[in-house]
């Protein structure tokens, strides 16, 4: 009884956590920081002009892929290995869509993990928070039904061979590798040999957690953002060009934090 109040307790702590540093990464990282220094420097005619020019050069896609670029880069050649399983780390779900709920960073991983699976017949192994293995669960019988991709579900102990094992219980990086680390400890496989599929702007960051807990997973990344084509309108500031620089930014961020807490 004390250990699952315990545990409660812990949970709501590890939530809270989570809210709080999201709260907090709203106010360092664009467009939140730009809004705060605006604020602060109001009066200031020249700082305002400054800070808006940032803007402007952090919304093109030219700054954003500069930004991207070092953490792109290391993962474009892809591996030819044999996987025991492909590690899929969730990334993002629309609530009450009428079909593909998967986010579009969701679905790519998801797409490329079951390229791997198939090819080498063996299973993916999911992880992510609970509401998004609800989504990629409607998902999968979405396409099992129209795509006959005949992905099954499977549950119980690792069996290698091509299925998913669908995991809702992470709510951060850190999470995703700590719980497919005790999938495999749980199943007395120690050093089990991993595709880790995710997003190339993710890659680096997640390799570093997934070191953290003695996995060392190959990088089979998918999702690139940044395009060799050069166009005018990469110099012209837009919406999509300021959520890459976030992204990049945000990527920074928590390896700086890893840098620091290691």
């Amino acid at each position: 009884m004390q250990n699952c109040r315990f545990e409660s307790i812990y949970k709501g702590f590890l939530l809270i956590t989570f809210f709080l540093s999201k709260i907090i990464q709203s106010f360092i990282l664009p467009p939140g920081i730009i809004v705060v220094l605006i604020y602060i420097f109001r009066s200031y005619k020249k700082i305002i002009i400054f800070i808006s020019l940032i803007l402007w050069l952090l919304s093109t896609q030219f700054i954003a892929f500069r930004l991207l670029e070092p953490l792109e880069e290391p993962y474009r050649v892809q591996n030819n290995k044999s996987f025991d399983a492909v590690a899929l780390l969730g990334g993002g779900y629309i609530s009450n869509a009428p079909n593909l709920s998967l986010g579009e960073e969701s679905l790519k991983r998801f797409i490329y993990s079951l390229e791997i699976a198939k090819k080498q017949n063996i299973p993916i192994i999911f992880d992510g928070g609970e509401e998004e293995a609800k989504e990629l669960k409607k998902t999968i019988k979405e396409l099992n039904s129209k795509l006959k991709i005949n992905l099954p579900i499977l549950n119980g102990k690792y069996k290698k061979k091509y299925g998913i094992y669908i995991q809702n219980k992470a709510l951060t990086t850190i999470d995703n590798a700590k719980n497919i680390k005790e999938f495999f400890s749980k199943n007395g496989i120690k050093n089990p040999k991993l595709a880790l599929v995710t997003s190339a702007y993710h890659m680096k960051r997640a390799l570093d957690e997934f070191k953290r807990v003695s996995l060392n997973p190959t990088a089979m990344a998918t999702d690139f953002k940044v395009s060799k084509d050069n166009y005018f309108s990469y110099y012209l500031p837009s919406a999509y060009g300021l959520n890459l620089s976030y992204h990049a930014l945000h990527e920074y961020l928590g390896l700086f934090r890893n840098y620091l807490f290691r």
